[in-house]
């Protein structure tokens, strides 16, 4: 059986950082494997403009996400997530951030 990660890149305010998914992540946030994944963006194509569902899917939550961060390449590996409000409100409170609402 093959394994495989899928590496997420993200920007926000222009810092940027990499993350690392796993099958039991992948599972949690899109229900389906990296592998699944990564014959939907295969399907995609080169096309930019076009993401795949699993994409579009994760736009528009809020989550808490526990990751360990490797200094030596600057990426994280996703450890485990949570749209549990209670988490979220609890890193809110924590890490001190000004919530906007739309």
């Amino acid at each position: 059986m093959s394994r495989y990660k899928l590496n997420v890149r993200m920007e926000h305010n222009g810092d940027k950082g990499n993350f690392l998914l796993w099958d039991a992540t992948c599972i949690k946030l899109f229900g389906k494997t990296v592998g699944e994944c990564r014959d939907e963006l295969i399907a995609a194509g080169d096309d930019i403009k076009v993401f795949p569902t699993c994409v579009d899917e994760i736009l528009s939550k809020t989550w808490a996400v526990r990751f360990k961060f490797c200094s030596q390449v600057r990426q994280s590996s996703v450890l485990d997530v949570s749209e549990e409000l209670h988490h979220i409100q609890s890193l809110i409170a924590t890490l001190g951030l000004k919530v906007i609402t739309k």
